[in-house]
């Protein structure tokens, strides 16, 4: 009892509320939302502090919004303070869990994010096999079906989370660069229309800049921005 205690309270404490704050404000510090929360940091962090203590805490209504990029879909976006919560939660026990992870089939060399995930290993028949048995758990167990698998060696590059990632480093996929261009665009446009301010607009422009630079992707980079104004 008191070791589930001491983990419960972990994750209340003000250390890891920050640390889950600053998770969940990285790249997002221009949204209204986000913005209203940081204006009273300390009140609402011990708010959540003081209803988890004592059992009160409740989630909020998530935000609905359609977005078409990369395919139409409705996003179910949780209040600023609920994503406190969760990243409060996962600091502390994403460790504990990870530890027990892709476990059945004892496989060591694997990068996993979310729902994807890239296996390693010199024997094409066992990769074959991981994945013949990874379909068949997720149908019995989760009512789930997987996407197609693609196997090929890793100098050739393998597609993860919208990049292409070779042993010599992570590069754009020609779909990235598609949504990247059709997304600068569309902050340019609509900054000219008086839509967005420039310091909007180029808000905007970093925050889809930023996820470009886990790639090699200077060159590419500079060559859509030049010329271009965004919140200069």
């Amino acid at each position: 009892m008191k070791i589930q205690t001491l983990l419960f309270e972990n994750i209340y404490s003000p250390e890891n509320l920050y640390h889950a704050w600053h998770k969940v404000s990285l790249g997002k510090s221009a949204k209204s939302s986000v913005l209203n929360f940081y204006r009273n940091l300390d009140k609402n962090l011990a708010s959540i502090a003081e209803d988890l203590k004592n059992g009160n805490y409740l989630p909020g209504q998530y935000n609905l919004f359609l977005i078409r990029d990369p395919k139409e879909r409705i996003i179910s976006a949780s209040p600023v303070r609920d994503r406190v919560v969760q990243h409060a939660m996962m600091n502390y026990y994403d460790p504990i869990f990870d530890r027990n992870f892709k476990e059945r089939l004892h496989t060591r060399q694997y990068i996993r994010y979310m729902d994807d995930i890239l296996v390693f290993s010199d024997d094409k028949e066992k990769l074959q096999n991981i994945y013949n048995k990874a379909v068949r758990y997720t149908a019995e167990k989760l009512k789930l079906v997987l996407k197609p698998q693609i196997i090929g060696h890793n100098t050739d590059g393998a597609p993860f989370l919208s990049f292409l990632v070779k042993s010599s480093g992570i590069y754009l996929q020609t779909k990235t660069k598609k949504r990247y261009k059709l997304r600068i665009t569309e902050i340019e446009y609509k900054n000219k229309k008086g839509v967005f301010t420039d310091y909007e607009a180029g808000c905007r422009a970093e925050s889809v800049t930023a996820h470009l630079l886990l790639a090699r992707s200077r060159n590419f980079r500079n060559n859509v921005l030049h010329g271009r104004v965004l919140g200069d």
